[in-house]
């Protein structure tokens, strides 16, 4: 069966169920969701030879009772949340002409007028509608098992076919602990990210503060699994009940992109900063892999380029903390080969040791002395239990002169 004009992935009976009491249930009311998308879905599953054929009787049974105990709720919500008074009088009116048969009833699927909002502000969207069969297979989700989410401004004029991608940054977890610490934030679900963030500096719309990328489609994408986008555990940990996916939340946005007309691009940007500039990286060249031949592509890391270097103990703290990251998340299957073959995954974490090797032109912008590095890497806490550094962290204009020494590799 198609659907838009291409053709659709076969249904099971485990998407019929997910699709009513999942999506329905959990994501229409914590997301707001706009009913017509899903309801375009059900009109597309229902009409398939897998649903409607000899075969179908079973699993046409089980979409039904899921279909009768939660269609008045979804249909409800949606008009409470988005004044679709339409979808509430076409659905009674259906369920009653239909009452007497065992036939599925078939809403018509009205796309709602585009938003006239003014950019910079930009209203929050959930991948679990836009990617609904793409994700169920990859199981793309942030830590506690909400969709990956992202923001958009589309491109016009001389930019509708210009892409520029910012990946959030927030730092990583290394292990169960740390990573439960950000479950319940919005580096680590989506539940708890604004709908609403302001597009400054290079996502900029206008011309005067952003003339080079103003009108391009620009995109900042949600960080929410604490991997720098690479992890990839198909598990999910039983006592915490958390999702390993970053590599998968970068491909199920990747993909959706595409689908938005990324795959047009004629220039695209990957950028990020702090921990979205490492993922920049460490995805340079996978991203210029998923675009045509003839597209301009480049990388931005801003404030990616993290050092592997002793802390003031004369300790690894750093390299410890990549090792355990990397082992949680799973993900040195998502690091560069050429690294991971020659030495251990941890240390393909670290710029310094994969940079050479990227192919697509990569543009590092980085400070002399960055403040997160010196109190993270280089005077952690348990690297400095006297405090010493204490004061030069806090200010650089604190630090002794030796201090600076040491900061500058003397």
């Amino acid at each position: 069966m198609k659907t838009n004009g291409k053709e659709g992935p076969k249904p099971n009976n485990h998407l019929c169920k997910v699709l009513i009491s999942f999506l329905c249930i959990k994501y229409a009311k914590m997301y707001g969701v706009r009913w017509h998308r899903t309801e375009a879905v059900l009109a597309w599953l229902l009409e398939t030879e897998t649903y409607r054929g000899a075969g179908g009787a079973r699993l046409r049974r089980k979409f039904d009772t899921f279909w009768t105990a939660h269609i008045d709720w979804c249909v409800n919500e949606s008009a409470k949340q988005h004044g679709n008074g339409w979808w509430r009088e076409e659905w009674l009116r259906k369920k009653k002409a239909k009452a007497s048969t065992h036939e599925p009833i078939r809403l018509k699927t009205q796309r709602p007028q585009s938003s006239s909002l003014p950019s910079p502000i930009l209203f929050f969207s959930s991948l679990i509608l836009l990617l609904i069969f793409p994700l169920f297979p990859l199981l793309a989700v942030c830590l506690d098992g909400t969709p990956p989410a992202y923001h958009w401004d589309k491109g016009y004029g001389t930019g509708i076919n210009s892409w520029l991608i910012q990946l959030e940054g927030g730092g990583w977890c290394n292990n169960v602990s740390s990573c439960l610490v950000r479950k319940n934030t919005h580096l680590g679900s989506s539940k708890r990210m604004v709908k609403q963030i302001p597009f400054s500096g290079i996502l900029n719309n206008k011309r005067i503060f952003n003339p080079d990328f103003y009108n391009w489609n620009r995109i900042k994408v949600r960080y929410c699994d604490g991997s720098s986008f690479t992890g990839d555990v198909a598990a999910v940990n039983p006592v915490a009940n958390l999702h390993f996916r970053g590599a998968r939340v970068w491909l199920a946005v990747m993909e959706d992109l595409l689908s938005k007309g990324m795959r047009n691009a004629e220039n695209a940007i990957l950028s990020g900063c702090s921990a979205g500039g490492l993922a920049s990286i460490l995805h340079c060249d996978s991203f210029r892999a998923l675009l045509p031949m003839g597209t301009k592509v480049k990388c931005i890391s801003d404030a990616g380029y993290f050092i592997n270097t002793r802390d003031v103990s004369g300790g690894h703290y750093i390299q410890t903390f990549f090792d355990q990251l990397v082992a949680t998340h799973g993900s040195a299957k998502n690091l560069l080969p050429s690294c991971t073959s020659r030495m251990k995954p941890g240390l393909c974490f670290f710029p310094q040791y994969i940079a050479q090797q990227i192919r697509t032109p990569l543009f590092i912008i980085n400070a002399a002395y960055d403040s997160w590095q010196i109190r993270n890497i280089l005077a952690p806490g348990i690297a400095d239990p006297h405090g010493h550094w204490e004061s030069c962290k806090l200010d650089i204009k604190n630090c002794l002169p030796s201090q600076i020494k040491v900061m500058q590799g003397d």
